[in-house]
């Protein structure tokens, strides 16, 4: 299998590309590309000023250029070049090291910058004498990728992890190092991460169950041929068993799309907000903790409803009795998906890992509620946080009430910017990542190319709670923050759980850059 030509080919694709990304096209890499920030700062402003808003009255334009030229000083852009000789790159070896190190040797890279794993013996030993036999020396280790993680504080510009086995299994756990990756946060500023998957062999009610819990409640992120099939989404959130068929059905077609999105919402969303909510102090700034403590006590429970008859308005009884995340799993989708898991795949031990993987010794089983609490504050939980970070959430931005730019600022887009800041999130640039699936001998895999973007000249921009009124008060720093923000959000648009949903200053189209950029369709080599 290390010499089949789909997989040549699929490496002579991928490899070369992420490492010309963060090299050589590393200007282009950047998710918050200083002009299109600059654009969107200066189209606002130009916006508000044609509408006669009084907070831009008394600006002026050496006022307004100002701040962006600040911003546009500290971009990494500006001094961020990187040569190939400086990369560092974590890979799976497999008994042919040399297969990858060649590719990596032919770009530039250094022997010594290059970090192989095999963990079974004699694979081991054969990829010594793969390398010996070829004089290549490098970084091999005989350990297994999850240990490698946990005790090596290493960051690596490139992680190529070439699971063998279908993802989110137990034999091998291939689901592990991915957690990992991002938990000990083990990626650089910008990085590339690819995986590799095989399909699901023998039966796939496991996956069916698994892949269908994540999927309730979401719209616009379901593979695009669901819409083929004659359903509603709306329906199907209450209709789990039912979307369990038609992911059975269109297995696939579901399983490939999951792979992609799960890792994306691990790397932006999941790992990094529950590792913020993980740090007592910051726990303490944000939340009412009695009072969340109170809401989430109900999670992953089921409940008993009391149904009186005789009540004339016995629906809106049974209504008030029925948490939010259980009326609108959209909200919460990784709640949902989490929640739903025990039932659809008729096993616990799945939904149980989640208890045994831990950030800050906590769990993040119970960090999720949290999380998803926060970002749907909206829903009517403004009692689970404090009132001084409740001021601050609504004094961020002038147009609250809406009637100004595209989307109404609703509360996730800076409970998530502040979650960001000390959570440290990876986002996925859509524009440059890459999908790819191939036939090797009797497997299908499943290959992709995440390029990640901790969007540092965001986070690092955005002010610390104590000091956000403050920072807010000057409308140019809201919308210049809200202007990245908003390029942020156009990279997977469409997708239900991403933190900067609803994030569009300027409408489709309205300026040239104001599009989405959707997660790429999987190309098919064979």
């Amino acid at each position: 299998m290390y010499h089949e030509i789909e997989k040549k080919i699929a490496r002579n694709r991928l490899l070369p590309k992420a490492i010309k990304d963060l090299t050589i096209n590393r200007n282009n890499s950047y998710i918050l590309d200083i002009e299109n920030v600059r654009t969107t700062y200066l189209w606002a402003f130009q916006y508000l000023q044609e509408n006669n808003f009084r907070l831009t009255r008394e600006l002026t334009q050496k006022d307004i250029y100002f701040t962006i030229d600040e911003w546009t000083k500290i971009h990494r852009q500006t001094f961020d070049a990187k040569d190939p000789r400086q990369l560092k790159i974590l890979y799976l070896c497999g008994p042919l090291p040399s297969n990858d190190f060649e590719i990596f040797r032919e770009h530039g890279i250094l022997g010594r910058n290059v970090y192989a794993l095999e963990s079974r013996e004699k694979e081991f030993n054969n990829a010594i004498e793969d390398l010996n036999s070829k004089n290549y020396f490098i970084n091999i280790i005989h350990e297994e990728l999850s240990k490698f993680l946990k005790t090596n504080n290493i960051k690596f510009d490139l992680i190529y992890y070439d699971a063998c086995g279908s993802f989110c299994t137990g034999k091998p756990d291939t689901l592990n190092p991915i957690i990992e990756i991002l938990t000990e946060e083990r990626l650089s500023d910008i990085s590339a991460l690819i995986t590799n998957f095989s399909e699901v062999k023998e039966s796939n009610e496991f996956h069916s169950g698994l892949i269908a819990s994540y999927y309730l409640g979401r719209y616009n992120d379901l593979p695009s041929s669901f819409w083929d099939l004659n359903a509603d989404p709306a329906i199907l959130a209450f209709e789990p068993e039912n979307l369990k068929k038609i992911v059975k059905d269109n297995f696939e077609i579901f399983y490939s799309d999951f792979i992609s999105r799960f890792i994306s919402d691990s790397a932006r969303y999941l790992i990094p907000n529950s590792r913020a909510i993980s740090f007592n102090h910051l726990e303490a700034e944000i939340l009412d903790r009695i009072k969340m403590n109170a809401k989430i006590s109900r999670a992953f429970k089921d409940y008993e409803i009391t149904v009186d008859n005789s009540d004339d308005d016995y629906l809106s009884s049974i209504i008030r009795q029925i948490d939010d995340w259980d009326l609108n799993p959209g909200g919460y989708p990784l709640y949902t998906f989490l929640k739903n898991i025990p039932k659809l795949t008729n096993e616990k031990s799945f939904f149980d890992r989640f208890n045994n993987i831990k950030i800050n010794n906590k769990a993040l089983k119970d960090l999720i509620p949290t999380i998803s609490i926060l970002n749907a504050l909206i829903e009517g939980h403004q009692d689970t946080i404090n009132h001084d970070f409740l001021k601050t959430i609504y004094g961020s931005w002038f147009d609250n009430a809406g009637g100004v730019f595209c989307d109404v600022p609703l509360p996730n887009l800076a409970i998530n910017s502040y979650l960001g800041k000390y959570g440290r999130p990876n986002h996925i640039n859509t524009i440059k990542s890459d999908r790819i699936s191939y036939k090797a001998k009797e497997n299908r895999m499943f290959t992709d190319y995440f390029l990640l973007d901790n969007c540092s000249e965001f986070y690092n921009h955005f002010p610390v709670i104590k000091q956000g009124l403050h920072f807010f008060s000057d409308i140019r720093n809201q919308i210049l923050i809200r202007s990245m923000i908003d390029r942020i959000g156009r990279y997977d648009w469409a997708s239900t759980s991403h933190p900067y949903r609803g994030s569009a200053l300027a409408g489709f189209y309205e300026i040239p850059i104001a599009k989405s950029y959707e997660i790429p369709d999987r190309d098919y080599i064979n």
